[in-house]
């Protein structure tokens, strides 16, 4: 009977070890996946992310509607001199170049350029701000030469119209069928809060989309599911997009770092912030 039960407990190890490197193998899988360009060959820009949103708020007896607009760009590291811009319609028909600035490199030696900016209308109209236009394409200005993402001579396009006061359109580039909206963190007492929110490309019904976090620089590892956020189902007028969320509690830290998870019809696809993870810091004292 003890040789039985020594049997058991030498096969519960082998097991429990053969899991952990299972995981750790994946995780060097999923690191190496998220190290490789998305830029095909001859490609040397391409949009990755264009977000629209919306929203219109009134206090101190003073209304406003916004318009924000994100934008994230992945460009061919050519030369350290280098302009990215986002060329934009706006609603007179007339065009605009919103510049990027440099984010990080990613692990084949790409860039990533982002921008966020906000156009605000003050009144008490609730209707959407329609400061921005359309149409949009990204210009990549290097060694004397310009090159571009115009979805191949038709524009990108973000639907102004018929849109709510509190509604976002997303466009993502179809390898990242997962992109972060917003998330926070803080800690009180005993205990820290974790809040995060993601906007994915409904690909099936079917899917599961997780938080995998570490609060010790990764030497140990902790998943969350998210949920379907019922109460933001309209991410995009052409409901290509859906919204999930979590909200957990985890033992004090001052740090959590984190990437998020989207599995569907047996792939995955991860938004590890291009290879270098989010990372939010709170003091404790």
């Amino acid at each position: 009977m003890k040789k039985l039960l020594l049997l058991v407990l030498v096969d519960l190890v082998l097991l429990s070890c053969t899991q952990d490197k299972d995981f750790e193998i994946e995780n060097q899988k999923v690191a190496k996946e998220n190290s490789v360009s998305r830029l095909a060959n001859g490609v040397q820009v391409k949009l990755i992310k264009a977000k629209d949103s919306r929203s219109y708020q009134c206090r101190y007896g003073t209304c406003a509607s916004y318009q924000l607009r994100e934008y994230i760009v992945e460009v061919a590291n050519l030369d350290y001199n280098k302009n990215v811009v986002v060329h934009q319609e706006l609603p007179n028909g007339q065009w605009e170049d919103i510049p990027l600035t440099y984010s990080n490199t990613t692990g084949t030696g790409t860039e990533i350029w982002k921008t966020l900016t906000v156009k605000t209308v003050f009144g008490n109209n609730p209707s959407p701000t329609t400061a921005y236009g359309e149409k949009i394409a990204v210009k990549y200005e290097v060694n004397g030469q310009t090159y571009w993402d115009n979805n191949y001579g038709d524009n990108y396009f973000i639907a102004n119209y018929n849109r709510h006061s509190s509604s976002s359109f997303l466009f993502l580039n179809e390898e990242y069928a997962i992109s972060q909206s917003s998330s926070s963190f803080y800690s009180y007492a005993n205990t820290s809060f974790v809040n995060v929110i993601a906007d994915i490309r409904n690909i099936a019904f079917a899917k599961e989309v997780k938080i995998v976090y570490s609060t010790d620089n990764w030497a140990t590892t902790n998943e969350y599911n998210l949920s379907f956020d019922a109460s933001n189902y309209i991410v995009n007028d052409s409901t290509g997009f859906e919204r999930w969320s979590a909200s957990f509690s985890i033992p004090i830290a001052n740090k959590i770092s984190y990437a998020l998870s989207y599995k569907v019809n047996g792939q995955i696809y991860w938004d590890n912030n291009f290879g270098e993870n989010y990372t939010i810091i709170y003091p404790t004292n």
